[in-house]
């Protein structure tokens, strides 16, 4: 179990977390909560996370809440490879959107291998982000399977080498380079440079013009 809650006191940090586990009857108990609105967000291997928003819980009072049913969901796991020679990316975020517009996400491990938390949709859109490699977003169906195996390989960033040079031997006033997708005909780099050499290393697609 993990509550989040948010101090009133503007003057202190916006938000305060703090964890806990339910026993082997499922049962928890939060002592010594601040007083106020809370959110608390509902956490189990194999069960979709569930969120009890705007709780609110008055100052030395004690509030039950209840039985708090989880759904059971789909857990999706893999690893992030790199395509070409097969190494673990670790560091890559997974994400995707709940039925609630919840973003749910998760990091991959040094080895690569990553879990992301349970869900009910069967139709899942998955963004895969990792700093040197081509953005992913895919679709897939789990079929409402408990698990599902979904290995991930991603492609890394194409580079553009720039050379400004000045074939006169003065130094430029100013160079303005600028790289337009053709495809979509929308600029993609575009910045003042002296003479030297550029590696434009952020490059997802082409061609270019």
């Amino acid at each position: 179990l993990s509550l989040t809650y948010q101090y009133d006191d503007s003057n202190a940090e916006n938000y305060k977390f703090k964890t806990l586990s339910s026993d082997e009857n499922g049962n928890f108990i939060l002592g010594q909560a601040y007083g106020g609105i809370l959110d608390i967000e509902i956490t189990a291997d194999g069960f979709v996370p569930q969120t009890l928003k705007d709780v609110e819980i008055d100052p030395g009072q004690t509030l039950d809440l209840g039985d708090i049913p989880l759904k059971t969901g789909t857990t999706v796991y893999g690893i992030v490879t790199d395509a070409e020679t097969s190494s673990a990316i670790a560091g890559a975020r997974l994400e995707y959107t709940d039925k609630s517009g919840n973003i749910m996400h998760t990091l991959s491990a040094n080895d690569g291998s990553y879990k992301l938390p349970a869900t009910d949709i069967q139709n899942l859109q998955i963004s895969v982000v990792a700093n040197g490699y081509k953005d992913i977003h895919e679709s897939i169906s789990t079929h409402g399977q408990k698990t599902y195996e979904y290995p991930i390989a991603m492609s890394k960033l194409a580079g553009i080498g720039i050379l400004v040079s000045n074939q006169t031997g003065r130094e430029p006033i100013q160079t303005i380079v600028t790289v337009t997708d053709i495809a979509s005909e929308k600029v993609v780099y575009e910045k003042a440079l002296d003479n030297g050499f550029y590696s434009l290393n952020e490059l997802q697609q082409g061609p270019y013009l």
